[in-house]
């Protein structure tokens, strides 16, 4: 910026932090959506509505909901900061030093989760908090061979590959006792 202004880099932070001068500005992208898909919108919005038997019309709060969505998730940052002192950068600068072939051996782990709205009571206090459950799709299996970390047979967790029958067996097996289990029984 200093330069494109042809500022000293002082003058020019000076100008950023003390006056008014420059102003930050961020500008988010929007999506643009095409009118097929704002008509596809307006007809979500529109299911929505029930209609109650005295004839009135309300937005249905979704409050009977839960929502399911996969995230997927790097085991290591491929960047991370941390503050070291002198005496430490002396001693142990390889132990801090993080090491992979690349950015693409960095090992992702997908995860579940199911979260649905939090509701409340007449006195407005939290009677269940939305939070439902949030399940790795892992598997831990005996290493098959020797390495220079760990033995023969030693237990190690290794990412699931996900498939519609192991998506299946979390949805049963994992997600649908957790709702059971968290469900305020008051909106059951």
């Amino acid at each position: 910026m200093a330069a494109g202004l042809g500022l000293p880099y002082t003058t020019t932070w000076r100008l950023l932090h003390k006056s008014d001068e420059i102003l930050p500005h961020s500008s988010a992208i929007k999506p643009l959506l095409t009118d097929h898909q704002k008509m596809l919108r307006l007809l979500y919005a529109v299911s929505r509505i029930k209609i109650l038997e005295n004839g009135n019309m309300v937005y249905d709060s979704g409050y009977d909901e839960v929502h399911i969505d996969e995230k997927w998730f790097d085991l290591t940052p491929e960047a991370s900061k941390i503050y070291i002192t002198k005496t430490e950068k002396e001693l142990n600068v390889s132990s801090i030093q993080r090491k992979t072939r690349h950015k693409s051996h960095i090992v992702k782990v997908m995860f579940l989760a199911a979260v649905a709205r939090p509701q409340f009571n007449n006195q407005g206090d939290c009677v269940f908090d939305g939070k439902i459950g949030l399940w790795p799709f892992v598997e831990k299996v005996p290493a098959k061979r020797n390495s220079k970390r760990r033995p023969k047979g030693t237990m190690e967790t290794k990412c699931l590959s996900v498939t519609a029958s192991v998506y299946q067996e979390y949805l049963i097996n994992k997600v649908l006792p957790a709702i059971y289990a968290k469900w305020p029984r008051s909106h059951a």
